[in-house]
């Protein structure tokens, strides 16, 4: 029963995470420059190192256990921020600037971040009786993977002569990112 809850999860995150990547304005990304990776990063890791110094001081935690705690809780939840700004986006707020594309790639690459640092993290805490570099090395190959996967799926998807009409395209897109991530999931590389 667990198993099936953390699928159904897996894969509404998955589902979230597709619409905010299709709905994006690449263009207006890379015309930001450092804006994303800055709005990325820095926030989620600065909320990781404080929660876990905090886990550290009140709670007598390990620093790796801590750290894996403040990465946890420095998540942005897709589901709240991705609708938000899609319906602000549609309302023509901030759509001149970027400011809905920013902040929705912000969020999603905010998620690898914190997914990778936590895995990293969780390797050093918690004793598998793994390898402790391969479970220190968990978060990397989980970025890794994804990023390959990624652009496996989107060479799959430009075949446009195969997918030729709106409705091939949206059931490949759903059904490659939904088999991508019942395939990570399965070999333990959530992440991906």
């Amino acid at each position: 029963n667990d198993h099936y809850i953390h699928l159904i999860g897996a894969m509404g995150l998955a589902l979230i995470l597709m619409r905010s990547g299709l709905e994006l304005d690449v263009d207006q990304v890379f015309a930001q420059g450092w804006v994303v990776p800055r709005l990325t990063c820095m926030p989620g890791i600065a909320e990781a190192l404080i929660v876990g110094g905090m886990g550290m001081v009140l709670f007598d935690m390990d620093f790796a256990l801590s750290l894996a705690m403040g990465f946890i809780l420095a998540a942005v939840s897709p589901a709240i921020v991705v609708p938000g700004m899609f319906d602000l986006q549609s309302q023509g707020y901030g759509v001149e600037k970027g400011i809905p594309s920013i902040v929705v790639a912000a969020s999603s690459f905010d998620d690898i971040v914190a997914i990778t640092g936590y895995a990293l993290m969780i390797g050093f805490a918690v004793d598998t009786g793994e390898d402790a570099a391969l479970s220190a090395a968990h978060g990397p190959i989980n970025l890794v993977g994804g990023v390959i996967l990624g652009v496996f799926g989107g060479v799959i998807l430009g075949c446009t002569k195969v997918w030729n009409k709106a409705w091939k395209r949206s059931v490949i897109t759903i059904t490659l990112g939904l088999f991508f991530m019942t395939m990570t999931s399965h070999f333990t590389f959530e992440g991906a």
